[in-house]
């Protein structure tokens, strides 16, 4: 029970991070929209696409309750569909096999892996939620700067000058950590299908990679921009906020 909890809770965290909190920025004669780079224009789709593991981690806290609630056979062929691979591995679909496999550590414990994706995902969801806050409407997932554009300088904004991007690496590392490692969703409950198990993984760490190089390169251009926008004001805080993303390493 409590470790389903957890995961609701990720999953509500995930999504309320990962997802544009307000509409698309539009261009105008009063706001530039940046669009130097292919991720500029699937952002919003990558973040939708995200997604699917909110649906994975509901998957496994239903698991995890479903195993803990008397075993009817509604229940069983629930649990069936949603971790095939726990009956593959006892070999029967009889309350009796399932118990003994759903009472091991592979679902309920709590490995070292499992809660550093857990830490991972909250705090990046939590870092997401106070830019969110503390940007206001100036918040979008396109790189914008309009005509009447402030230069942010309170909040995570005091200790990195791009806390959200550190928000995403976070909420991706977390959740690569909980769906695919030692009692993972992804491993424990569908490792029988072997080659898409293995695909889903690769795929992800893939998006992921392509996720982080651009936006290390969106920092750089976001940087640009307003310094070209704020002149001196932007160069002193540059200069008293020099770390772009983890205070006193990068």
């Amino acid at each position: 029970m409590f470790k389903a909890i957890l995961l609701l809770v990720s999953a509500l965290l995930f999504a309320l991070g990962i997802l544009p909190p307000r509409e698309k920025a539009k261009e105008s004669s009063s706001t530039k929209v940046y669009r130097g780079q292919q991720f500029e224009y699937v952002v919003r789709s990558f973040a939708y696409i995200c997604c699917v593991f909110v649906l994975a981690l509901i998957c496994n806290a239903a698991v995890l309750l479903l195993q803990d609630a008397p075993h009817t056979p509604i229940a069983t062929g629930i649990s069936h569909t949603l971790c095939p691979s726990a009956h593959s591995l006892v070999n029967t679909t009889s309350p009796l096999a399932l118990h003994s496999f759903s009472s091991s550590k592979l679902f309920h414990g709590l490995h070292p892996r499992f809660v550093a994706g857990l830490a991972f995902v909250w705090a990046g969801a939590l870092l997401r939620l106070w830019s969110y806050h503390t940007l206001g409407e100036l918040f979008t997932f396109e790189v914008v700067v309009k005509s009447d554009h402030r230069l942010i300088t309170s909040g995570p904004y005091a200790h990195v000058r791009h806390p959200a991007y550190t928000g995403i690496a976070l909420l991706l590392l977390g959740v690569q950590l909980i769906q695919f490692g030692s009692g993972g969703y992804v491993s424990a409950c569908h490792s029988a299908g072997g080659s898409a198990a293995m695909w889903v993984a690769r795929s992800w760490q893939l998006a992921s990679a392509y996720v982080l190089v651009s936006l290390s390169r969106r920092c750089r251009v976001e940087d640009g921009e307003l310094a070209r926008k704020f002149g001196d004001a932007w160069v002193e805080y540059a200069e008293a906020v020099p770390y772009k993303l983890i205070p006193l390493v990068l």
